[in-house]
C-alpha cells in the first residue's frame, strides 16, 4: 500500500493489534522512543484508526476514528444480538466505576475494581427478573460481558478489560451524563409529587380531625 512504512518494527508492533489491542507489558512503553510510537500511530491513521493510549491504562488500543464511525457503540451492540440493554446497563455502571476514577486528577494508580457482592448490593434490585435473583441475573449479565473483554475478573474481582477503554469516552461521559440529568429531572418530579401527595393527604386527615372534633 502507497506511503504505508516499511520499518518491520512499526510493522511486527501493528501486527499485534489483531484483537484491538496489546497490553504495554508486551511492547514496553512505546512513547519511550517518540519515533516509533509516531511511526505506529501514522501506520494505524492510514488505516483510519487511532492509537489510544489511555491514561493508566495497561493496554495500547485502537478504534476507529469518529468520521468513520459516528456511532460506534450502536454499531456494536446492533452487531452483537447477545449484548442487550441490560448488558448496556450494566457497561455504564462500570464504566463510571472502573474508568472515570481514571479520568480525574485524584487518580493516584490504585487499583480499581468491583465485585459481584457490591454490585448486587447497589444495583441488584435493577437487574432482578422474574426467573432469577438479583445476584444471578447480574452474574449471568457479567459472563457476557467477560466474554467481550468489557472486564476481566481476577480473584474474584472485576476489573476494567480492553473493550472497555475502546469505547468513544468522550462522547459516551456526555450521554451518561445526559441520562444522569434526566434520571435527576426525573426523580425531582417523582418527589415533588409526592410530596404534594402527602401534603394534601395531610389536609384531609387534618379537615376530617377538625369535623371530627366539631361534632363531639
Amino acid at each position: 500500500m502507497e506511503g504505508m512504512t516499511e520499518n518491520h518494527e512499526v510493522q511486527r508492533i501493528c501486527s499485534l493489534f489483531h484483537y484491538g489491542w496489546i497490553s504495554k507489558e508486551s511492547v514496553g512503553i512505546l512513547e519511550k522512543n517518540l519515533s516509533l510510537y509516531r511511526e505506529v500511530q501514522q501506520t494505524f491513521a492510514m488505516m483510519g484508526y487511532e492509537l489510544i493510549n489511555f491514561p493508566n491504562c495497561e493496554w495500547y488500543v485502537i478504534r476507529l476514528k469518529k468520521e468513520f464511525d459516528d456511532d460506534a457503540f450502536d454499531k456494536f451492540h446492533r452487531k452483537n444480538n447477545g449484548l442487550n440493554r441490560r448488558h448496556m446497563a450494566l457497561i455504564t455502571i462500570l464504566f463510571i466505576k472502573l474508568i472515570v476514577p481514571r479520568l480525574t486528577g485524584n487518580y493516584t494508580g490504585q487499583e480499581i475494581y468491583t465485585t459481584l457482592d457490591e454490585l448486587t448490593l447497589n444495583y441488584g434490585e435493577k437487574f432482578r427478573s422474574r426467573r432469577n435473583s438479583p445476584r444471578n441475573a447480574i452474574e449471568s449479565l457479567v459472563k457476557m460481558l467477560k466474554r467481550h473483554w468489557f472486564i476481566i475478573e481476577k480473584d474474584n474481582r472485576y476489573f476494567a478489560g480492553p473493550a472497555m477503554f475502546m469505547l468513544h469516552y468522550n462522547e459516551y461521559l456526555q450521554g451518561i451524563t445526559q441520562d444522569m440529568l434526566q434520571e435527576m429531572m426525573d426523580m425531582s418530579q417523582r418527589i415533588a409529587k409526592n410530596l404534594s401527595e402527602d401534603k394534601h393527604r395531610d389536609d384531609m386527615e387534618a379537615n376530617l380531625s377538625g369535623e371530627e372534633d366539631f361534632n363531639d
